[in-house]
């Protein structure tokens, strides 16, 4: 039986702990699989994993997953009661035209003992080839001590040499897998392209995408084709290192004549925090009319200004503080959990998380996601569906089905927030 190896990642060490495994199976299901959960509350849901897939030279697929520790249940077990805790990672696969039955599947349970110094683990499985070039991997994360799962959806794609899965980000100096889509000024990285070219090419595009429609619009998105700036090649035959001062969106590509590549946003040194005056100013705008938020965009003090828009809001010093932090707070999560080729919180689903809030429910399917605000007894619901939309630029693209009955429910909030009262949909 293959192990795999899970690799608990501190500031100094790196710890690799051996873990059963469970063979791939074949099975069906009948059903096209939905996940349902209040994965979007950071209060309630418990684990919060993170994945990317590789797609190695020797063609092989990976499935890379990144625990956070502090996030998960440790007890004392086995004869030196030592403080322990259980993960499983499982995995379903479902061609691209046929959601209703999967074709294989993996899982594997691993221990972790935890140390102070700990802060994430780091593991990765093998994905079975199937001789599919493109298809949907279903994944189920468990901390198995706390009985807590969370499910997601990754659009595996093999076509293409190169597609963003052909590339591996490695935080430089560490040689740590980096699995997010965004970067700060600061950082460092070592990118590998699974198969050596002659070299590859970086577009920057510093020019910020509009904001979403509100959701009660009839105007539809165009297709994001973004403008390049400027454009530089490196070498292709080895890694090269990745370091970029200027906030943007960086495009790397084997070939400038296709759609392909991987994308990687830099939004500023704090990202994904508001913390400059500048930036706690733009999402005002989905509260402001156009000749207020101008005005607080060209003012010379602009703190000053964002301090007046929520005092005047609130009327209270404390209430405005209490505003201010949760509205940021929600703007923070957006973009941790949003972000692709703009901020989180500038997208159809930030804007609504901003808004309304974390949803109450979110049910999942390779191609929607399906947000439910309700009251207490779920006798009254609002319901938005956000679904995947292709995009060269990222796999994190979702679109509002947008409907002129969200009018009322958008005007309510955004009065609800000039007054000064957090939005409460049935309140």
């Amino acid at each position: 039986m293959k192990k795999h190896i899970l690799y608990l990642f501190y500031t100094t060490a790196i710890l690799f702990l051996l873990s059963s495994c469970f063979p791939l199976t074949t099975t069906t299901s009948n059903d096209k699989k939905q996940v349902s959960s209040a994965i979007y509350n950071p209060f309630i849901y418990r684990i919060h994993p993170e994945y990317f897939v590789y797609h190695t030279e020797s063609q092989n697929s990976r499935l890379y997953t990144k625990i956070y520790l502090d996030e998960l249940m440790f007890a004392p077990i086995g004869p030196n009661r030592s403080s322990q805790g259980k993960v499983k990672i499982e995995y379903q696969i479902y061609p691209f035209d046929n959601l209703s039955n999967y074709i294989d599947s993996a899982s594997a349970l691993y221990e972790i003992k935890k140390r102070k110094d700990q802060n994430n683990a780091i593991t990765y499985l093998n994905i079975k080839e199937t001789g599919l070039s493109k298809y949907y991997l279903h994944i189920i994360t468990t901390d198995v001590l706390r009985q807590a799962s969370v499910e997601e959806y990754i659009l595996v794609n093999k076509e293409g040499l190169g597609a963003r899965q052909n590339f591996l980000i490695e935080q430089k100096g560490t040689n740590l897998p980096y699995f997010k889509n965004y970067f700060r000024n600061d950082q460092v990285f070592a990118i590998h392209h699974k198969k050596s070219v002659d070299s590859l090419y970086i577009r920057y595009c510093s020019r910020q995408e509009p904001l979403p429609y509100p959701p009660y619009s009839s105007m539809i998105r165009p297709p994001v084709a973004l403008t390049t700036d400027s454009i530089f090649s490196v070498s292709g035959q080895n890694e090269f290192q990745f370091r970029e001062q200027k906030n943007g969106f960086y495009f790397i590509q084997v070939d400038t004549n296709s759609v392909e590549g991987l994308g990687l946003l830099n939004a500023g040194v704090d990202f994904p925090y508001l913390k400059t005056s500048e930036s706690l100013v733009f999402p005002l705008e989905y509260l402001t009319s156009t000749i207020e938020f101008n005005e607080i965009l060209k003012s010379s003090n602009k703190k000053l200004s964002v301090d007046k828009f929520w005092l005047g809001a609130a009327k209270d010093i404390n209430r405005s503080r209490e505003l201010i932090r949760i509205y940021y707070n929600r703007a923070f999560y957006a973009n941790t959990y949003f972000t692709s080729f703009t901020e989180g919180w500038r997208t159809d689903r930030g804007m609504i998380y901003l808004i309304f809030g974390p949803p109450k429910s979110v049910t999942k399917t390779p191609e929607k996601e399906t947000w439910i605000y309700s009251d207490k007894l779920n006798s009254r619901y609002l319901q938005f569906v956000f679904n995947r939309v292709p995009n060269q630029y990222t796999d994190n693209d979702f679109l509002l089905e947008r409907n002129i009955d969200f009018r009322q429910f958008w005007s309510k909030a955004v009065e609800s927030w000039r007054e000064g009262k957090v939005y409460n949909v049935f309140n």
